[in-house]
């Protein structure tokens, strides 16, 4: 769940490869990513986990990279929002 939280929240590389292109196209949108986390879910996962995890992503510094991105906050309040965090 965590790689794919941070794959998601990454987005694409500016110059991305055609096949960086499609994969994203097929497992990155924020329907995809929010039933890779239902799945999880219903596989052990807590919804605590969850808000523990999305919590540490914006206030450790380890994670600082990802918050620098280009459109990070963006794809942060839709990926909250979908997974109903909000």
């Amino acid at each position: 769940m965590q790689d794919t939280i941070i794959k998601y929240l990454k987005g694409l590389p500016e110059g991305a490869t055609r096949y960086q292109r499609k994969i994203y196209k097929k497992y990155g949108g924020v329907t995809k990513v929010r039933k890779i986390i239902n799945y999880d879910i219903k596989h052990g996962v807590t919804n605590k986990e969850l808000m523990l995890f999305l919590k540490m992503i914006k206030r450790n510094p380890s994670y600082s990279d990802l918050r620098n991105s280009e459109g990070f906050q963006g794809r942060m309040d839709e990926l909250e929002t979908a997974v109903g965090l909000t």
